[in-house]
């Protein structure tokens, strides 16, 4: 994985639990919770990522786990 970038749309305002991340690319999808008040990142649902892709991503995410609840505060409030 070369790249990750975290993108945030025009999302409604409206309760959202738990905290969680979609990562999209070359047509696989996969939801992660944030689990932003444990020191933890979980899987929730792969629809085609590898092995190796999912545990790419899951390092990047625990890297920006922070910033990341950060944004979903910003975005949903407390969760």
């Amino acid at each position: 994985m070369k790249n990750i970038r975290a993108a945030c749309r025009h999302l409604p305002k409206r309760p959202q639990a738990p905290a969680h991340v979609h990562v999209i690319g070359n047509g696989n999808e996969a939801v992660f919770k944030l689990l932003c008040d444990v020191n933890n990142v979980k899987l929730r649902e792969n629809y085609g990522f590898n092995e190796k892709e999912l545990s790419a991503i899951l390092a990047a995410l625990i890297e920006h786990k922070v910033a990341l609840c950060g944004e979903w505060r910003k975005i949903h409030g407390d969760y």
